[in-house]
């Protein structure tokens, strides 16, 4: 009680009348519906008061933030005071910006409380209540009396309809303050929000439901009542008007101003929009504001968790890994965001090796030099011109004549003797391969119907009906459509014939309603989408987004069926959502500038940089949110952040690069690089785009209910018969082969296996992506002829590391093709990939924090895994499982040799300023990048190369002659090298 009367405390303030003509301006605002008003907004409202009413105290009297700073303090909390909303753009507005302030619910309610006992009406109390129907009554009637003279009509009409659409005003206004304290107050309270969330949406629909039905019929009535005449309603009504403190022209200039209030709201006048358009827009708005505000808070009471503290759980659990690539490995999982790997280099003739040849005993591929040395692709160059060269010039001009003197006599032997039952001589072959072609092409949707109607107009041989009847049958016997076009014949690859006749092309089952021309486009969207899994307005470059919205719904569709995957678009993003069958050490978050690897202390600034985010409104200084920063980080054992402490500030600028470059923030004014200088004096203001740091961190599970991280990974169906289990087996062996560089049959199960074995699963993946796959009788693999769908290029543009790489393999190649030294290699099992992915899931879990699970809502992936293995049935089709098979052991003592060798031929200088004098560490970073690549695999003492890596062996091929300097060996002439 005690609270409430305490809000009346500004009516005895000493200038209580100066508070109450400050709320008014501010009334005055809020029927315009601008809810959070600056002083100088208040100021100006105060002036146009002014014009109306001398009694109004002058702006630059009255102290207004020290008057709205009282009304809003904790003693009376008639209004309620936030930090400016809109965007600034720079700092110096950012950092000068004031204070907004507004009406809270219960501080209006007394504001009102207080006009309605100083300025009551009688007539006010009548109308309570918002009907449409009833305004447009009104206004027809108001019409009527119009052209009946019916002045006391006229009166009446009119001051019902000015105070309905004043009470329209108000309940708006009031409405619209109320969901603003519910959407405020609901990170405390969510049962408020809750509680009213049915009488909010049911309100609003029904108001706009209502508004648009009505709004043309009320904008009909209105030019109804100007047809009558204006100035002749407002001068009846100023007549009957009984205040007799106003003059007659005072009173007719009030109805003129009232009219043209009542007019605003259903008639345009120019550009501006009519206030009843203006109220159905706010109020569509807030409809949206309020579904996304329910699903947030629904979210967060079904889960028991926010993403706030999902983002804070899960970088407590990386910065406590035991290592980076553990760490690496939990983040990229938890937000669902990886990249594919794929190696390049494919043989012109693939389809001339059996599937059942071995990498070894299969061609190598040829590795370019200028690919290999210089990191550039060849390029195939165009013919020399002749133009200086006469006789080349004649004796092209000579063959071209000659070739078509003998493709026209050709087709007049051919008119004249036909091509049945006769040998045909080449050029005579050379033209009935040339008229199939061209039928081929018709036939298969080259050319469109027009061309096809255009021709069929220009040859008479072709017209319809008795035209065609006319013509001689030796014409239409050497017209007559080849004999594959004939209605009832049938080509082996197409399909059935239509009743027509025409023969139509096979379907596929990916990009099945793609054109062919088109194919192109949509294979490469599909690349976009698998490389980088989610794709913005600015990443991965400028219309990216564009191409991949073109193909959104054929994408989505067969990423569904090849995949599982799901892929989420909208206009300003779009979001594949994957299906995680293992966790890849592999993975990582890569610097912008020098593409390093994200450390622990990175990843977990990227969670806490992200849950800040989520928080703050449309726009942020650096030095803001480094403030918002350093309590979470703090509060993370191992972690926090000292601005002065080495390489802090560092990993802030390298995270707040990477959501620059994915376009979740824009810098507005400033620079990172003068704040990592001198925190004090430099800053970066930037704009959030809040709907991409949503798409950025997308766990399929809650983090807090996760008891281990295989919660994260792709759980089987439970009770699923063999027909299910396959369909999920390919699914799963299409991910593999899409995801990673190479699939070993040997690394699988047997159904995913046998499903790795299917002719159609290569076919549909190079449909989807436009690369070639590979099938050898170790593996399978998807060869990257582009350079670009992969996230490590090898063999290709690279530095040291990428080129050493290379010839580490032809130093091994070399020792296993030497009959001498291959008798001496041992061969190992490796590690089963089992064991492997057990270990690295191991070292995340001991990580896991304890104190943010949450216990009762659990998720036990070790128990559901259990129940699926114990319900699946075995497939007695399914061929029994490939075991192991030894791979070569190359000794550590090998690899350093084989470095040495190269130092020594090539020269130190060849291998950049950063590995000349380290070839230990050269040779550790080219061994690391193979085994990203599965061509070797690292285990104590040396590595064991794995089968694929015997399709680069060629590259000892282009190995260039040791320089006699020593000086930058790998830069030699091509025509030194390939002597």
């Amino acid at each position: 009680m005690c609270d409430r009367l305490r809000l009346f405390n500004f009516t005895q303030r000493d200038d209580p009348v100066a508070y109450l003509w400050v709320l008014r301006a501010m009334n005055v605002l809020r029927a315009v519906h601008q809810l959070q008003v600056h002083p100088d907004d208040v100021a100006n409202a105060l002036k146009e008061l002014a014009t109306e009413h001398d009694e109004v105290p002058s702006a630059a009297d009255l102290n207004l933030r020290g008057m709205l700073d009282n009304l809003s303090s904790d003693d009376e909390q008639v209004l309620y005071r936030v930090e400016d909303p809109l965007r600034c753009g720079n700092l110096a507005a950012y950092r000068n910006r004031q204070s907004v302030y507004q009406f809270t619910e219960i501080g209006y309610r007394v504001y009102r409380a207080v006009e309605e006992v100083i300025g009551s009406r009688v007539q006010d109390a009548n109308l309570s209540r918002l009907v449409f129907a009833d305004i447009l009554t009104d206004f027809k009637a108001l019409a009527a009396a119009n052209r009946e003279g019916d002045r006391d009509e006229m009166y009446r009409k009119l001051a019902r309809l000015d105070s309905v659409l004043e009470d329209m005003t108000q309940r708006a206004a009031r409405f619209y303050l109320t969901l603003n304290d519910v959407a405020r107050t609901t990170d405390v309270s969510p049962e408020t929000f809750l509680r009213y969330k049915h009488a909010l949406l049911a309100h609003m629909s029904e108001f706009t439901a209502e508004l648009e039905r009505y709004a043309p019929r009320l904008a009909e009535a209105v030019y109804e009542v100007e047809d009558t005449g204006v100035e002749t309603l407002l001068e009846r009504a100023a007549a009957v008007d009984e205040r007799p403190m106003m003059r007659p022209s005072a009173r007719l200039e009030d109805w003129r101003r009232r009219w043209i209030g009542l007019r605003q709201w259903f008639l345009a006048d120019g550009p501006v929009e009519t206030k009843a358009a203006h109220l159905q827009g706010a109020t569509r708005t807030a409809i949206s504001g309020v579904i996304a505000l329910l699903r947030q808070v629904t979210e967060s009471r079904r889960g028991g968790v926010s993403r706030t503290t999902q983002l804070r759980h899960l970088a407590a659990w990386a910065a406590a890994a035991p290592d980076e690539q553990a760490a690496n490995a939990l983040v990229s999982a938890a937000f669902d965001l990886r990249s594919v790997r794929h190696l390049s280099g494919a043989h012109d003739d693939d389809d001339q090796i059996s599937p059942r040849t071995t990498w070894w005993d299969a061609p190598g591929v040829e590795v370019s030099i200028s690919l290999f040395r210089h990191g550039k692709r060849p390029a195939p160059g165009g013919p020399q011109p002749v133009r200086t060269r006469p006789g080349a010039h004649a004796r092209l001009r000579e063959q071209q004549l000659a070739d078509r003197a003998a493709d026209r006599e050709a087709a007049k032997d051919l008119l004249d003797h036909g091509p049945h039952d006769r040998v045909l001589n080449e050029a005579e072959t050379r033209a009935v391969l040339k008229l199939l072609t061209r039928a081929l092409q018709v036939a298969n949707g080259r050319r469109g119907p027009a061309a096809l109607r255009n021709r069929q107009q220009r040859r008479p041989d072709a017209a319809p009906g008795p035209e065609r009847a006319r013509q001689p049958a030796a014409d239409r016997d050497r017209h007559a459509a080849p004999a594959r076009l004939r209605p009832g014949d049938r080509a082996p690859w197409c399909d059935a014939p239509t009743p027509n006749g025409e023969v139509l092309m096979p379907t596929h089952r990916v990009a099945a309603s793609v054109e062919t021309a088109d194919l192109g486009s949509y294979q490469q969207a599909a690349r976009l989408m698998l490389l980088h899994g989610v794709v913005t307005e600015s990443y991965p470059r400028a219309k990216a987004l564009a191409l991949v919205l073109q193909w959104a719904d054929d994408l989505a569709k067969d990423f569904r069926d090849l995949f599982g995957y799901s892929l989420q678009t909208s206009a300003r993003h779009a979001r594949l959502l994957r299906r995680l069958d293992a966790f890849d050490a592999g993975q990582a978050f890569l610097t912008v500038k020098s593409k390093r690897p994200f450390d622990r202390r990175r990843l977990a600034y990227l969670c806490l940089i992200l849950a800040c985010l989520h928080r703050s409104r449309i726009e942020i200084n650096l030095a803001d949110l480094v403030k918002l920063l350093t309590p979470s980080a703090n509060a993370i054992e191992h972690l926090g952040f000292d601005a002065t402490a080495p390489g802090h500030k560092d990993a802030v600028v390298d995270v707040m690069d990477w959501l620059v470059d994915r376009g979740a923030l824009r810098i507005s004014d400033g620079s990172m690089e003068d704040w990592a200088r001198d925190h004090d004096r430099g800053d970066a203001l930037f704009d959030i785009d809040h709907d991409t740091c949503a798409a950025l961190f997308r766990p399929n599970k809650p983090l807090q209910h996760l008891v281990s991280a295989t919660g994260l990974l792709d759980t089987p169906t439970a009770g699923t018969g063999r027909d299910p289990r396959r369909r999920f087996a390919a699914q799963r062996a299409r991910r593999l082969l899409i995801e990673y560089p190479v699939v070993y049959f040997s690394d699988t199960d047997a159904e995913t296996a046998t499903a790795l074995r299917q002719p159609t699963l290569a076919e549909d993946i190079a449909r989807l992506t436009g690369l070639p796959v590979e099938r050898r009788a170790e593996g399978i693999m998807l060869v990257d002829t582009t350079g670009h769908f992969t996230d490590k290029r090898f063999p290709g543009r690279g530095g040291a590391v990428n080129r050493t790489a290379g010839l580490i393999l032809a130093k091994i190649a070399d020792l296993r093709e030497d009959p001498d030294r291959a008798s001496n290699l041992h061969y190992l099992l490796p590690t089963a990939p089992e064991e492997e992915h057990a270990d690295l899931l191991s070292r995340i879990d001991m990580a896991l924090p304890q104190a943010g699970t949450l216990e009762a809502l659990a998720h036990d992936p070790h128990a559901d895994a259990g129940e699926h293995a114990a319900e699946a049935e075995a497939d007695p089709d399914a061929p029994e499982h490939e075991g192991q098979t030894g791979l070569p052991f190359v000794e550590d003592g090998t690899l350093e040799q084989m470095i040495t060798e190269l130092y020594e031929e090539f020269g130190p200088s060849s291998f950049t300023n950063k590995w000349q004098a380290d070839p230990g560490g050269l040779l550790t970073e080219a061994v690391a990048l193979l085994a990203d690549l599965r061509l070797v695999h690292i285990v104590p003492g040396g590595i064991l190369v794995r089968p694929a890596a015997g399709r680069y062996r060629n590259i000892t091929a282009v190995l260039p002659r040791p320089a006699h300097d020593g000086q930058f060996a790998l830069d030699f002439p091509t025509e030194e090298s390939s002597r």
